[in-house]
C-alpha cells in the first residue's frame, strides 16, 4: 500500500504510483534481512536463513540456520550456567575430549559486549565452532549460540561475519 492505494507486485519491480497527487516511479525491493521476536529479544539476521521452533518443558529453542552459519536462541527459565555446562559437557561427549577446545570469547550484542565460551571441536577432519552467550531480560534466561563451519585456513566464513555484525547493530532484550 503506497498512500492510500494498493498496488500488486513483485520484488525487483519498478512501479509508477501516486502519491500526493503526483505520479513517482517506485522500486520495489526486498530487505536483505529477517527479524527475530521473541521473549523480548530481537535482531535482525540473514533473509535466507531457515528457522525452525521446538518447545520442552523449561525451554524454547529456536534454530536459524544458513548455509555456513546456525544461530539457536534457548530461552529457558532453569538455571542459565548449568544448562551452559551441561551442553558443553555434551559437545566434549560428542566428538571427544582430544578432539574439542573450549576458550573465552565475546560479540557485542547492541551495544553490550558479552563474554562467552567457544567450544572448537574436529570431526573427520572438519572444523567446527560454536560460541555461546547468556544474556537476561529478568524473567527468561537466553542463551545465544552462534555456530561456524570455518573455511579451511580456520578463519570464520563471510556468512557469520555478516551475522556478528547484524547483531551488533540491531539486537535489543527488553523485559
Amino acid at each position: 500500500m503506497i498512500d492510500g492505494k494498493t498496488y500488486e507486485t513483485c520484488t525487483s519491480a519498478t512501479i509508477t504510483a501516486e502519491i500526493g497527487g503526483k505520479k513517482v516511479e517506485v522500486v520495489i525491493s526486498e530487505k536483505p534481512t529477517k527479524t527475530f521476536r521473541y521473549s523480548g529479544v530481537t535482531f535482525d539476521f540473514p533473509k535466507d536463513h531457515i528457522y525452525a521452533f521446538q518447545a520442552a518443558p523449561n525451554l524454547d529453542l529456536w534454530t536459524l540456520s544458513g548455509s555456513d552459519n546456525i544461530i539457536m536462541i534457548f530461552v529457558t527459565q532453569v538455571e542459565p550456567e548449568a544448562f551452559m555446562k551441561n551442553m558443553i559437557q555434551g559437545v566434549i561427549e560428542k566428538y571427544g575430549k582430544g578432539n574439542t577446545k573450549i576458550t573465552k570469547c565475546e560479540q557485542d550484542f547492541g551495544s553490550v559486549r558479552v563474554i562467552g565460551q567457544r567450544l572448537t571441536a574436529i570431526l573427520a577432519q572438519e572444523k567446527l565452532t560454536q560460541e555461546l552467550y547468556l544474556v537476561t531480560n529478568g524473567r527468561n534466561r537466553i542463551i545465544l549460540m552462534l555456530q561456524d563451519s570455518p573455511r579451511d585456513d580456520g578463519s570464520e566464513t563471510a556468512e557469520t561475519s555478516g551475522v556478528r555484525k547484524l547483531l551488533k547493530q540491531t539486537f535489543s532484550i527488553k523485559e
